[in-house]
């Protein structure tokens, strides 16, 4: 049956979905705004990077160090991980994570952090974190420990072409 369902009841929401109509969307649109609807502003995916994230992009950018790349954790739903973790900042070809830690990463957070850090590290990740007051207070130590890491990886690991 409910591989009658997928088929059937797929081609039937297609045809009968009123949302695939411009004068629905329109008035959809027009309505949601009527009563001042605005998405729900969180943290995370499609949010600019924090003030210390940008600070270590603009510092690491030039060694081949990406924004929230997403590292895929090859597990399924109800595995107790996600499809994929993404660092702040992640050197893919060297396989090295940075995290910057804000004040919001106690308690639970600090839990989820360190089985995250324990996940990419079975994976070959080194990760290295690093609290937004120790960013914005001493950048150049900062900079300096993860120059440090890089250099030693690079010594040892296989950078990818792409």
């Amino acid at each position: 049956m409910a591989k009658t369902n997928r088929v059937h009841a797929s081609a039937r929401m297609k045809v009968h979905n009123p949302m695939r109509h411009e004068d629905v969307r329109q008035r959809m649109s027009q309505a949601l705004r009527a009563i001042g609807h605005r998405p729900v502003k969180r943290g995370g995916n499609g949010r600019p990077p924090t003030i210390p994230e940008g600070m270590l992009y603009l510092l690491l950018k030039d060694e081949g160090y990406v924004l929230n790349a997403a590292v895929r954790t090859g597990l399924g739903r109800g595995s107790g991980y996600p499809n994929h973790y993404k660092p702040d900042l992640a050197h893919l070809g060297l396989k090295i994570s940075i995290e910057a830690d804000g004040n919001t990463h106690n308690g639970k957070r600090k839990v989820l952090d360190a089985k995250k850090d324990r996940f990419l590290a079975g994976l070959g990740w080194t990760t290295l974190r690093f609290t937004n007051d120790e960013i914005v207070s001493d950048p150049v130590r900062v900079w300096e420990t993860i120059a440090s890491i890089t250099s030693r990886l690079r010594a040892f690991t296989p950078t990818s072409p792409t």
